[in-house]
């Protein structure tokens, strides 16, 4: 009976290899084009911004998820996508960030730093200014490391344990499997993430 079943679905590893695969292509396209950010954006209409969204979207929609890009482009992209959730959202979405001053010329895979601050954005708590959002960035060496932190939302049983969180646990697994480092610590107040990925150099090409 087992093997029959496996002529169907395949082996129990081919079954594991094809749902990463998914959730890693799932964690891609979710950073790629935010819905949320679309429907509200939509909602308002704000014409002023119009112009700065349809190219912030335009480029995000030429990316490839297996195509490394320069970190400078990453980091231009998350500060867009940061100022233009505060524009649209106006005086009720609070969110400070630090990113490194110099860039160095390495490549990163396009997105693999927005999941888990869409997950704070999504599912943290966020409304209040005492109570911002907070992210850091900086490059040690060759690589990339990202704390973000939240005020904990009560609604929520664990933020850990997400759809965010979940894919992006994938798609490091399959972009850097051996020396990434996902980091999740949540107390009664705070929820805090800490990435940590080697990054490639400029004339680095990925097979």
């Amino acid at each position: 009976m087992s093997s029959f079943i496996d002529r169907i679905f395949g082996t129990k590893l081919e079954v594991d290899l094809a749902k990463s695969g998914f959730q890693s292509t799932l964690s891609f396209e979710r950073s790629q084009l935010d819905k949320s950010l679309l429907s509200e954006y939509l909602k308002r209409r704000l014409l002023i911004y119009s112009d700065t969204f349809n190219q912030f979207l335009q480029t995000n929609l030429t990316r490839e998820e297996n195509q490394l890009i320069p970190l400078s482009e990453e980091l231009d992209c998350l500060k867009e996508y940061i100022e233009l959730y505060k524009a649209i959202r106006e005086g009720y979405f609070y969110i400070q960030y630090e990113f490194p001053m110099e860039m160095p010329a390495l490549q990163i895979y396009p997105f693999i730093l927005f999941p888990m601050i869409q997950n704070a954005i999504h599912n943290g708590y966020n409304s209040m200014k005492n109570y911002p959002i907070k992210i850091r960035i900086q490059i040690i060496h060759t690589k990339v490391q990202m704390e973000v932190s939240n005020r904990v939302n009560h609604r929520m049983v664990n933020q850990g344990d997400t759809d965010f969180v979940e894919f992006y646990r994938q798609r490091l697994m399959n972009h850097y499997p051996e020396n990434h480092e996902l980091m999740i610590n949540s107390n009664s107040n705070t929820f805090k993430a800490t990435v940590t990925i080697p990054l490639n150099a400029l004339d680095f090409k990925p097979i």
